[in-house]
């Protein structure tokens, strides 16, 4: 780390609640750890999280509907459809574990920053109950405060008796006031 910008970071954290509840609707916490990496212009993240108990299926906070439909919260907007909810997903009982990677460059181009990015993460309760997504995209900085950025994202996602696949391409602009 020679340079003014280098860094790097670790973390370690618990909660006792996370978006899972147990069998029988108790809490289950997690485990976390993370790393992150900076050197220069490229940019290196891991993360990885182990649940403290069996998971059930996801709670309350973690859905908007009473049917818990909403897909779990390591998927964010992008989520797995109510067929594999319905069908079980993560909800065998067993301990979930997560983990996700990320790397990217910042060049200049036209003296703006350009973000290339790849991704990969995967949630997994046992062979039978897992996700995995990769993903790759680049962000251009337009003008100050807004960036224009296109994503590509595959997703595969397997219960007991479902199977889904899902890509998702997208083009984006995002303007901070």
């Amino acid at each position: 780390m020679d340079k003014v910008g280098d860094y790097q970071f670790f973390g370690a954290a618990y909660s006792n609640v996370s978006g899972f509840q147990t069998a029988n609707g108790g809490n289950v916490g997690s485990f976390d750890l993370n790393y992150g990496l900076a050197i220069s212009d490229i940019n290196f993240e891991a993360e990885a999280l182990i649940t403290d108990n069996g998971v059930g299926g996801i709670n309350n906070s973690s859905s908007v509907s009473p049917q818990n439909i909403a897909g779990v919260p390591f998927f964010g907007s992008i989520r797995p459809s109510a067929n594999l909810i319905y069908d079980g997903f993560l909800g065998s009982g067993g301990v979930v574990a997560s983990w996700s990677t990320q790397a990217s460059y910042t060049a200049t181009v036209f003296n703006k920053r350009l973000i290339p990015y790849i991704d990969y993460s995967h949630i997994l309760q046992n062979a039978q109950n897992y996700s995995y997504q990769y993903g790759a995209g680049v962000r251009y900085n337009v003008f100050y405060g807004s960036w224009l950025g296109l994503d590509y994202t595959n997703i595969n996602s397997r219960s007991t008796h479902f199977n889904e696949q899902q890509n998702y391409l997208s083009l984006n602009y995002t303007l901070y006031l």
